[in-house]
């Protein structure tokens, strides 16, 4: 039995846009949490670093090789 030919109405065409533009809008906030987690997450690195030099000590070791 072969398969009808699809057809758009404009209820249909309707919720595919509003399923596109939740899919986006909820992409586009996972990746600001992401991107706003990992900006906090290397400030407070770098701040561990400065903490740990002004109290006269030096990093002796790449950080990156330790992790």
């Amino acid at each position: 039995m072969p398969t009808p030919p699809l057809t758009f109405d404009r209820q249909y065409t309707s919720l595919l846009s509003r399923i596109g533009t939740r899919y986006q809008a909820g992409r586009a906030a996972a990746i600001t949490s992401v991107n706003r987690e990992l900006l906090l997450a290397y400030w407070e690195i770098g701040r561990y670093i400065v903490e740990f030099e002004q109290e006269g000590l030096n990093i002796k070791y790449d950080v990156k090789a330790f992790f």
